[in-house]
């Protein structure tokens, strides 16, 4: 009885944390969405180079793997209040979205949000592209190796959107 009403409990809270983000994003112009969404594909591109696991959850059928999605929430949530306690506001957002998705990934009931959110998303691919190329630019006059391989890779994914919300 209590962890039925936890589940509905839990799936309530994500619901409104989606609906709340999917408001903000959709009402968002597309050159700041553009930046969020190339944020987010830098630490797409920086998790899974680290992490297998993220890439394999990305890439889950609907309905597969929710469990351990749903212990990727929790971290995903860390990192977005960490960064967003650091003043970090834009890469913030860029973690939430993946945190989000996670969530839409986390229950059949709110997977619909998914597609909203992703075809919201892509309306913004070339600004991230746009952006992404400018981060490049200056990385490239500042020297630093690391940050232009990541953005490189970033470059190379700046299109993707999680095959399960595809539906757009």
């Amino acid at each position: 009885m209590i962890k039925k009403f936890l589940k509905k409990w839990g799936l309530s809270a994500s619901e409104k944390e989606i609906k709340m983000f999917l408001d903000v994003f959709s009402h968002g112009d597309i050159e700041q969405n553009g930046i969020i969404l190339g944020w987010a594909t830098l630490f797409h591109y920086q998790i899974t180079t680290k992490d297998i696991e993220f890439e394999k959850l990305l890439n889950a059928k609907k309905g597969e793997n929710q469990g351990p999605i749903a212990s990727y929430i929790l971290q995903l949530n860390r990192l977005v209040n960490e960064l967003h306690k650091a003043g970090r506001f834009e890469e913030a957002a860029g973690m939430k979205l993946w945190n989000i998705t996670f969530r839409c990934m986390s229950d059949d009931l709110l997977h619909h949000y998914g597609i909203i959110l992703w075809k919201t998303a892509s309306i913004s691919f070339s600004e991230a592209r746009n952006w992404l190329e400018v981060k490049l630019a200056n990385a490239r006059e500042s020297g630093s190796e690391q940050v232009i391989s990541s953005l490189i890779g970033a470059l190379k994914i700046c299109n993707f959107i999680p095959p399960q919300f595809c539906n757009i």
